[in-house]
């Protein structure tokens, strides 16, 4: 007979609620079978560029009908239309009504096998995570200067080396091709400049003729004075063209030592009109490679690579200032235009800053809590996007205080990890100085439910 992941009617609270009278309740566990591994759900993540997919990793293979069965999920404000095999091992996906707002959802899985047909998930819960992912600064405290080019004029420290053909609107800086060799722009500030520059930037290709000189791209290491050297401009990573100087038969990324050699190429394959993740490293002390890169969609579902996809040693850093590379119009036929939402320059001289681009901010006013239950506590966190925050709580939604746990940064969220026994019913969260925003979220345990609640 196969052993079932079985349902378990519990007397635990997720934070105690007893101390103020609310009933407790029932939650369902995934309980491992005597001497074997358990099988089980390892996460639930909707999609951020569909909000009609989850995505459901499991902890071994699964068996074909059961898992592929829609009638065996359900989904907290949503409806699962269909339910088919990922393409990455042990995942299901679900097509489902859309997803659009926190907080994070439940799914319920139930009666889904293993392969070999020995267990049987039952009535597990598990949040459904709503959270782009993000290259690995994000929400950290880094060296550096960020800008998402929504003031109506360009921040005063950008100068622009060559013909100006850098336009900054609404949020974007679009670039096109100039008449220079090399056109860049960078962001002047006179403390980081030097060899050791990292640049990350969000950047989608718009109309990009078949040329070599028709590219995209960021920079390091270029000098103000680049135009009057011998050897101008910088480094460079580039989104090049196929065949283009030498490189290869497809759409690629390519680092380029200005006024020297083109170096290696990277082989994620581009393409116009969709969001990409460059970033370049330049340091100046490595014994071996001293240029880094990485090129990847930045769609808010593809993960950062977990390591530099190329390298370079060149025999001489480049030494400058960080930014932006233009194509060359060579011809009135070359077209290079591309769109800029947000870059973050890191260099250890610089002032500290913690990166977040506009484009993946939530849309609601106020900081949205999510509760995750743990083997014995319970997570309390909110999005590194919305910022830090002072976490209070209270027992009667009135008298409100400061939450004993400390708040820490992990990953793209801050939270507090709280003992189940807690005697607790409501978290919140306030700004750190100054009035509580015009709203806050706060979240009574023992229900899968938020309120709502006027700052005060």
């Amino acid at each position: 007979m196969p052993c079932r992941a079985r349902p378990i009617l519990s007397k635990v609270r997720l934070i105690a609620i007893a101390a103020i009278g609310l009933p407790l309740f029932s939650i369902w566990l995934c309980m491992p079978c005597a001497g074997s591994d358990s099988f089980t759900v390892v996460s639930a993540r909707r999609s951020w560029s569909d909000h009609h997919q989850v995505t459901i990793q499991f902890s071994e293979g699964l068996n074909l009908p059961s898992a592929s069965s829609p009638a065996n999920y359900s989904i907290e404000r949503a409806t699962v239309q269909s339910a088919r095999l990922g393409a990455i091992a042990n995942t299901v996906v679900l097509t489902t009504s859309a997803l659009d707002f926190e907080p994070a959802p439940t799914l319920r899985v139930d009666r889904v096998q293993n392969s070999s047909g020995t267990q049987t998930i039952a009535g597990l819960r598990i949040l459904v995570n709503l959270e782009p992912i993000l290259p690995s600064d994000m929400g950290q405290t880094v060296n550096g200067f960020q800008d998402d080019f929504d003031t109506t004029t360009r921040a005063a420290r950008w100068r622009s080396l060559g013909p100006d053909v850098y336009t900054q609107v609404d949020g974007i800086l679009n670039v096109s091709a100039g008449g220079g060799d090399p056109n860049h722009l960078v962001y002047v500030d006179p403390v980081y400049a030097g060899v050791t520059q990292e640049v990350l930037a969000r950047i989608r290709p718009a109309i990009m003729s078949d040329h070599a000189t028709a590219f995209a791209g960021i920079a390091v290491g270029v000098p103000t004075n680049s135009l009057t050297l011998a050897i101008r401009g910088g480094m460079n990573l580039l989104l090049e063209n196929a065949n283009a100087n030498g490189g290869p038969p497809q759409r690629h990324g390519r680092l380029l030592n200005d006024y020297t050699t083109f170096g290696p190429h990277l082989s994620t394959a581009w393409t116009t009109n969709v969001w990409y993740w460059l970033r370049l490293l330049q340091h100046s002390t490595n014994a071996g490679a001293n240029v880094f890169a990485k090129l990847w969609r930045a769609d808010g579902d593809t993960p950062e690579p977990p390591g530099w996809q190329q390298t370079w040693k060149i025999e001489a850093g480049r030494s400058g200032y960080a930014g932006f590379r233009a194509g060359i119009r060579q011809t009135p036929a070359v077209n290079a235009d591309y769109q800029v939402d947000y870059v973050l320059i890191k260099a250890s001289q610089l002032p500290p800053t913690k990166p977040m681009p506009r484009a993946f901010l939530p849309d609601a006013t106020g900081t949205r809590l999510t509760i995750e239950r743990l083997p014995t506590n319970a997570l309390v966190s909110w999005p590194a996007a919305s910022g830090p925050a002072r976490l209070e709580q209270s027992t009667n939604l009135t008298t409100w205080s400061a939450a004993s746990e400390p708040v820490v940064s992990n990953a793209n969220r801050f939270g507090a990890t709280v003992a189940l026994a807690k005697p607790v019913a409501y978290f919140r969260t306030t700004t750190l100085a100054g009035p509580p925003p015009p709203a806050s979220f706060a979240f009574r345990f023992g229900t899968a439910s938020s309120q709502t609640l006027t700052g005060s």
